[in-house]
């Protein structure tokens, strides 16, 4: 099954705790509310009619879309890192336990960290030992694979030049900052997609450390934790 496929296959049954199919997380618990209430209350109006002219704008000419560069990364960033989030929480997963990753993380690409929050709140409990032979094969040749990595971290670094920012901010940088901040303070679909990305991004950060001392155990935990924080 497809749902299998994006899991692990666990090491053995005794590496985790008999049937304990659910884990809370207060930290992945808490980004969801904050983000859900920063999504409520938050600057701009729902259904506002200029929020679906920008979508519209992007969605005509999303290479330019003629709106403020520094909103261009950020949407486009919502498209990356739901991937980065799975390519680290997938692994860590217990294949066949808990809530099924495949839902959640799959609507992560319309939804963010609305959809993500709610699995990395209550999954099963993370895995304490990787196998890579165990792995199943969309973990081994998806998610683990060096050139989906690579291609994850060259849309990262090339993205602020694909939509011009550093260019803008060269030619008036003021501008270019307060062409995005009016927006943020005005619309809510900037509001919200900008504050999904910065969570997006906390949660990616904290799961790099577990990623990290399940491929190498001998790695100390401050170094890993340093290298999320990072």
């Amino acid at each position: 099954a497809l749902q299998t496929q994006l899991g692990m296959a666990a090491s053995s049954p005794d590496e985790l705790e008999e049937g304990q199919s659910w884990e809370f997380n207060p930290l992945f618990a808490s980004l969801w509310l904050g983000f859900i209430g920063f999504a409520i209350v938050g600057p701009g109006e729902f259904n506002a009619p200029a929020d679906t002219e920008l979508l519209n704008a992007y969605i005509a000419n999303p290479s330019d879309p003629g709106f403020s560069e520094v909103f261009q990364l950020v949407f486009n960033l919502l498209g990356v890192m739901p991937m980065i989030v799975t390519a680290l929480a997938v692994p860590q997963g217990s294949s066949g336990r808990g809530l099924p990753a495949l839902p959640f993380l799959s609507l992560a690409f319309a939804m963010g960290y609305g959809a993500v929050g709610p699995y990395l709140s209550f999954r099963a409990p993370p895995r304490t030992e990787f196998n890579p032979e165990e792995s199943s094969w969309f973990t081994k040749n998806v998610l683990d694979n060096k050139i989906f990595g690579l291609g994850l971290v060259a849309a990262v670094v090339a993205l602020p030049f694909v939509v011009g920012l550093p260019s803008a901010l060269a030619d008036d940088a003021s501008a270019t900052i307060g062409a995005y901040t009016h927006l943020f303070a005005t619309s809510k679909f900037v509001s919200a997609s900008s504050m999904d990305a910065v969570v997006l991004n906390i949660a990616a950060a904290a799961l790099i450390p577990r990623d990290l001392r399940l491929r190498k155990p001998e790695l100390d935990e401050s170094n890993a934790n340093l290298v999320g924080a990072a």
